[in-house]
């Protein structure tokens, strides 16, 4: 996975318009394949399966600003707690994975923010593996929001909350 992650952030691929876009150009899909793979074959993203995860309500506080800090602090820290569950394999390659999408999504020249990131990467970051088609559908809203969220904030979820560093 390194190599894919170290072709990509390189910074002309970055400001490569609609990067990860579905409906990317098939020839350089396959090329990018061929370039990643090389002939060994050993990259294999779909072994690096995630678990659900459980997301906070949102509307536990609406309105004011610090309201909504609190929220999303409580959030990140949810999210911190989680990450300290994975195996360390499965943490390291999803900070990859998340930090590539941090540095794409900041990247204007390509177009493509957290949202639209997560359109493509959502389902095979956080989908449960025996969740039905309608399950998923219907779960799809939460799973974007967690997601996006975890794009936008990686530095921070990657960190140890202070209550488990303080000990």
């Amino acid at each position: 996975m390194s190599r894919f992650v170290d072709y990509l952030s390189q910074s002309e691929n970055l400001k490569t318009e609609g990067i990860f876009r579905k409906t990317g150009n098939v020839a350089r899909q396959k090329l990018l394949k061929g370039l990643v793979l090389g002939n060994t074959g050993d990259l294999n993203l779909n072994n690096n399966t995630f678990s659900p995860m459980t997301w906070p309500p949102h509307d536990e506080v609406v309105g004011s600003r610090a309201g909504k800090k609190r929220a999303l602090e409580k959030q990140i820290k949810s999210l911190q707690m989680l990450m300290l569950l994975l195996p360390q394999e499965n943490a390291a390659s999803l900070e990859t994975l998340l930090k590539l999408l941090h540095r794409t999504a900041s990247c204007p020249e390509n177009k493509m923010t957290a949202t639209s990131l997560v359109v493509v990467f959502a389902p095979s970051i956080v989908c449960p593996r025996k969740l039905s088609a309608e399950g998923l559908q219907s779960a799809s809203g939460t799973l974007s929001n967690a997601v996006t969220l975890m794009i936008e904030n990686t530095d921070s979820i990657f960190k140890d909350p202070r209550e488990i560093a303080a000990t």
